[in-house]
């Protein structure tokens, strides 16, 4: 698996290949996983419809 931070997540391939992600903030589990439905600099958007700052989370891609 891969750690991803926030900065990683600019790149349209997270949302484009519909990656699934779990989303962590000081190594605790915040999602089980999802698909991003968009971003923005500072902002990740689940398709859930959950929102979480890039800033204070990690996103682990699901393989």
């Amino acid at each position: 698996m891969t750690i991803m931070k926030g900065t990683l997540l600019y790149t349209a391939d997270a949302i484009l290949e519909q990656w699934h992600v779990k989303v962590y903030q000081h190594n605790e589990l915040l999602d089980q996983g999802g698909v991003i439905a968009y971003q923005t600099k500072d902002i990740v958007k689940m398709k859930a419809g959950h929102y979480f700052m890039k800033s204070k989370c990690e996103f682990l891609v699901r393989e």
